[in-house]
């Protein structure tokens, strides 16, 4: 993908999901494993902590563009 349509494709998800965060409650519940007995196990984050993360995450990427480098990413 040219640089340039990486650069804006970047910068419409960040704003799409800062967006879409910005209408969650103070904190996000998620179902994220089941214990022994096959009850779910949930964990809670506050948004500020998503928030936080994600941009952080965009400056990374942010410098990576400007260093021309390549980044590998994997969940």
């Amino acid at each position: 993908m040219p640089e340039r349509l990486v650069g804006e494709v970047v910068d419409a998800a960040r704003n799409l999901i800062m967006e879409a965060l910005s209408a969650l409650p103070t904190s996000v519940r998620f179902c994220c494993g089941w214990d022994g007995d096959k009850n779910e196990l949930f964990c809670e984050i506050a948004r500020d902590a998503i928030v936080k993360a994600l941009l952080e995450l965009a400056a990374f990427l942010d410098e990576a563009k400007l260093l021309k480098a390549g980044v590998y990413c994997q969940l």
